[in-house]
């Protein structure tokens, strides 16, 4: 078996979950800290440093070098995968949605308009997608489940709504 064939296929979901334990696990052993990607983009520009122990680290300046790399290894794993698996394209394509928007300047400024408010809405939630509903919930936090079942409600009332307006196709 090679990269490519490893790559290409879906992995059970049981080893993704292995991998975010493991990782997750390791880091509050080794560093104390909890993982999260706002708190440590946050932390790391120096944003918000009296809100960057949002999901309970530290002040800004502790430890920048651990989210440097783990903030940087996001895009460079996703482009790694891409290369190891043969099938790297980069697109600005969602299917239909682009129709709807306008072309590709709409999808360009809704993608945009989307990263501005998902930005604005981690810094009210206290936190990011993956720190509430990682590391909160296993620590059975009642703000993570609840901002946890609010993120999949409304992920499920887009995509149907999306689906409705002929901008996400099965």
């Amino acid at each position: 078996m090679n990269w490519s064939q490893i790559l290409s296929e879906p992995w059970p979901w049981w080893l993704a979950a292995l991998g975010l334990v493991t990782v997750s696990t390791a880091l509050l052993l080794v560093e104390g800290r909890r993982l999260g990607v706002s708190s440590g983009l946050s932390a790391l520009l120096g944003l918000v440093p009296e809100r960057a122990a949002a999901c309970g680290d530290g002040p800004a300046a502790e430890s920048p070098r651990w989210r440097g790399a783990f903030l940087l290894g996001l895009p460079l794993g996703g482009l790694a995968s891409g290369l190891l698996g043969g099938d790297l394209s980069l697109s600005l394509s969602m299917g239909s949605l682009g129709a709807l928007a306008g072309g590709v300047s709409g999808t360009a400024l809704l993608l945009l308009g989307g990263g501005v408010l998902i930005g604005w809405g981690t810094r009210q939630g206290g936190g990011c997608t993956s720190g509430h509903g990682i590391v909160g919930c296993a620590l059975g936090r009642r703000t993570s489940l609840a901002a946890t079942g609010v993120f999949f409600l409304v992920a499920a009332l887009t995509s149907n709504l999306l689906h409705l307006l002929g901008g996400l196709t099965p």
